[in-house]
């Protein structure tokens, strides 16, 4: 029992280590995330497909898709 505890924390540190350095490699140098873009939703607005969306609401429809 205590082995098995220990594979699986050994484990999620792992994942928690290589989640914060590989996350952060992926958005400099990838995707090269700019804050300062504008969303589509900004960008296009036409008031009927694309409106900006409160963040809770956007967040409830990414949950619900899954």
């Amino acid at each position: 029992m205590a082995a098995t505890t220990l594979v699986i924390v050994i484990g999620l540190a792992i994942y928690a280590l290589f989640y914060m350095t590989h996350g952060k490699y992926i958005e400099k140098n990838v995707a090269k995330v700019d804050p300062k873009r504008e969303t589509p939703a900004k960008r296009l607005y036409d008031g009927v497909d694309y409106v900006p969306a409160n963040k809770y609401v956007l967040y409830g429809h990414h949950f619900a898709s899954i």
